[in-house]
């Protein structure tokens, strides 16, 4: 492989990341950088020399290599976790996932998909009860809010077994594979993305009942 090639690449990447938005990445930059630092290794091996200027300049090659690589994986997981922390507190979160799906490598989007989770599950804990009796009051405004959260339902079925979570709707659900059951639009949406539920056809609906 072109080491020279890889290297100045993951350089390119390193400043493309410094932006705000996420970009696209190869599915193979980790792997490709990986064996990148593998061949400056045998190199370094076959030099068997510490102290010549050949080894330093692969052993420098090697820690710049590793250092730009790690750069590359904080700012993108930084994005993801930004975007989910946001997206957890917003009715957004579906628009913003969408915009970057594509963007995304399979293990960003479960991080993304985890960290939500995590919020949710955190939030049913912790301040749920807070948000509800809000929700409840007389408050023109709350009352709204709520109707514009609770408008949309989709039936769906589950094919794992998930972590508890807050839905939209702020209602706390354990799920587990083969359940069919109806969620709030955004939560099913993105669980039929990942692969995690099927929607079920013409399971487009109202408040469900209680």
């Amino acid at each position: 492989m072109d080491i020279d090639k890889t290297i100045e690449e993951v350089k390119q990447t390193v400043r493309r990341e410094k932006a705000r938005d996420l970009k696209p990445i190869p599915s193979d930059f980790y792997s490709t950088a990986a064996a990148a630092a593998q061949n400056l290794e045998s190199e370094m091996e076959k030099i068997g020399r510490p102290r010549s200027v050949e080894f330093k300049m692969l052993e420098d090659e090697l820690s710049g290599l590793v250092t730009d690589v790690e750069t590359v994986f904080m700012k993108r997981a930084g994005k993801v976790v930004e975007r989910a922390t946001s997206g957890a507190f917003t009715n957004s979160k579906n628009i913003l996932l969408k915009k970057d799906i594509d963007k995304l490598l399979p293990a960003e989007q479960e991080l993304y998909e985890d960290v939500l989770q995590a919020i949710f599950k955190a939030r049913a804990v912790l301040i749920a009860d807070l948000t509800d009796a809000e929700s409840d009051g007389s408050s023109h405004v709350s009352s709204t809010a709520a109707t514009v959260i609770n408008e949309n339902y989709v039936l769906v079925r589950i094919l794992k077994d998930l972590p508890e979570f807050m839905g939209e709707d702020k209602r706390v659900y354990q799920l587990r594979a083969q359940d069919e059951v109806k969620l709030p639009a955004a939560n099913a949406n993105l669980l039929i993305k990942r692969g995690i539920a099927l929607g079920i056809p013409g399971s487009s609906e109202g408040n469900p009942e209680s």
